[in-house]
């Protein structure tokens, strides 16, 4: 669920369970030139701004295999099981629970247990529990070239000079992260 950036979508669940989603996606891009640039929202919500309350995701998988021919393109993922990006939101009471694995071979990616990338949100007395697994696939190279910010909970959370970011209240995560590449990579929130 979910659209373009610039057209959110609204909605408002109070109260449901949702048990064993499983979601894959497998990108592939080809045949393009430096200028391009592509952005994906990845999770039950690609891209979100409303209320969800009361909603206990459970046992969910969220699977993605990316690849790119030309690797001077800029792709950007947001991923997270529940909300790949989330803006002007308020969370209360959710639980997610899963595994989410991305194999990739380059990128700039925002990944969280629970929400990839949060901008002035509120999340309330909500909870994740992902076994998170990164398996960079940069044909015969031993970087990766992009960044990658990693959370237990939140992969990436905006901050502003002016204070602007996500409140969060009475939250916690015990997500489990494999990954090799370990800038910006933390139990609970993967950088701002």
């Amino acid at each position: 669920m979910g659209k373009e950036k610039g057209m959110p979508f609204f909605l408002c669940i109070i109260s449901h369970f949702l048990a064993g989603i499983k979601l894959f996606f497998s990108l592939y891009i080809k045949n393009s030139t430096s200028e391009n640039s592509f952005i994906s929202y990845l999770g039950l919500f690609g891209y979100f701004c409303g209320t969800l309350e009361n909603l206990l995701v459970e046992n969910s998988t969220v699977n993605i295999n990316q690849s790119i021919d030309n690797l001077n393109d800029y792709y950007h993922l947001y991923i997270g099981l529940l909300c790949g990006y989330m803006e002007n939101a308020i969370i209360s009471n959710i639980a997610v629970s899963g595994n989410i694995d991305l194999t990739t071979d380059i990128s700039w990616i925002e990944l969280g247990g629970a929400f990839g990338y949060t901008k002035s949100c509120t999340i309330n007395t909500s909870k994740s529990n992902v076994a998170i697994s990164v398996n960079k696939t940069t044909a015969g190279k031993e970087y990766f070239n992009g960044s990658l910010y990693t959370g237990g909970f939140i992969g990436r959370d905006y901050y502003s000079i002016d204070g602007e970011q996500t409140e969060i209240n009475n939250c916690y995560s015990t997500s489990t992260i494999n990954c090799k590449v370990t800038e910006n990579t933390y139990g609970w929130i993967g950088g701002f």
